[in-house]
Parts: C-alpha cells; sequence; structure tokens
C-alpha cells in the first residue's frame, strides 16, 4: 500500500486503518465521503470523514443551544481534562499509539511529541484557574453567584440606596451668581 496517493482508497475497503469519524452533537459520524491519510512514507494510516456544510452547521447550532455546565462540573471536568489526555485511551487508541501515529504522519521526531503531549497537558491543568484570572476581580462564575456574601453582584447596598434616593430628588437648580453693584439685593 506504499504506492498510494492521498485520498485514494485502499483495496481492501481501508478495514485496517484507523478511522478518524467526525464528532456530532449526537456522537461519533463516519461519513460517506473519506480520504486516506498517509504517512510519510507514503503508506496509508488513517481514514478521516469529510463531512458537508450542512453537518457542521446542525452541529454548531445544536453546541450553541445547549445548557452549560454549572460553574462547579467545568471546573471538575477542566481538572479532569490534563489526565486524560495524557493518560486516556480514545477510540481503542493509548496515548503511545498517538504519538506514534502523529510521528509518522506529521513527520515529527517521536521525542518532540512527546514533550509536546506533557506541554498541552501542564497547559491544560492550568486552563481553569487562567481563565479565572482574564476576568475583572470581583466577577462571579456564574451570574447567580453572589460575588460577595453581604454585597450582591459585587454592588454594595448603601450605594445602591444612595443612587435610589438621587432619583427620587427633583433635580437641583443652580443658583445664579450676581455681579455688579446691586449684587446683594439680586434673586431669581
Amino acid at each position: 500500500m506504499s504506492g498510494s496517493k492521498a485520498g485514494a482508497r485502499p483495496a481492501d475497503g481501508g478495514a485496517d486503518l484507523l478511522p478518524l469519524d467526525a464528532l456530532g452533537a449526537k456522537g461519533a459520524y463516519r461519513a460517506r465521503n473519506r480520504i486516506t491519510v498517509t504517512d510519510v512514507s507514503g503508506a496509508a494510516t488513517a481514514e478521516l470523514s469529510l463531512v458537508p456544510g450542512l453537518f457542521v452547521h446542525r452541529t454548531l447550532t445544536a453546541l450553541r443551544r445547549a445548557a452549560p455546565l454549572a460553574p462547579d462540573e467545568r471546573a471538575a471536568a477542566l481538572r479532569r481534562a490534563p489526565e486524560l489526555f495524557a493518560t486516556g485511551t480514545v477510540a481503542g487508541q493509548s496515548v503511545t499509539a498517538y504519538e506514534h501515529y502523529v510521528s509518522r504522519v506529521g513527520g515529527v521526531p517521536i521525542t518532540v511529541v512527546r514533550t509536546a503531549t506533557r506541554s498541552i497537558a501542564t497547559r491544560l491543568a492550568a486552563a481553569y484557574q487562567s481563565s479565572r484570572q482574564a476576568r475583572p476581580q470581583g466577577t462571579a462564575d456564574d451570574w447567580r453567584d453572589r460575588a460577595h456574601p453581604r454585597r450582591p453582584c459585587g454592588v454594595d447596598p448603601a450605594r445602591r440606596r444612595l443612587r435610589r434616593e438621587r432619583r427620587r430628588q427633583p433635580p437641583r437648580r443652580p443658583q445664579p451668581v450676581a455681579r455688579g453693584a446691586g449684587a446683594r439685593h439680586c434673586q431669581l
């Protein structure tokens, strides 16, 4: 199979190739249109599903409509992500097998791929804390949270009360400044 071109189907139908299915809102989707991915020597290694634009549009629409995770669940998911990336098994493939595939297909030395895997895991571990530091100080994780136990949404109740009182009062008219000899007796 070393003489095959990118995009050509192997004679055996691709049974031994790693399937790279598209991920949609309802799970993995193996498209009818697929392309063969080759390594640097030209040998077929994987089969990539090519999805139509409508599939992409529907998947993105479903993701936008999905309810977000609660702040605690989001933090827990982000804490689990680095461990899963560095040690987990995805589609029956271990991290070591994944690193070998990346090295073969990309032509990158295996040590560089292993370093990149560790670096990505390290960056993932800091993702939640980094996103919190990017927000203004005093903001809450969720709109239903109180930023301060005595101050809902970070607003001081005394300031809020003062604003309400100012809105109720009639606007103050500026006092005119009198000039000249009879300035003391001039009143408007």
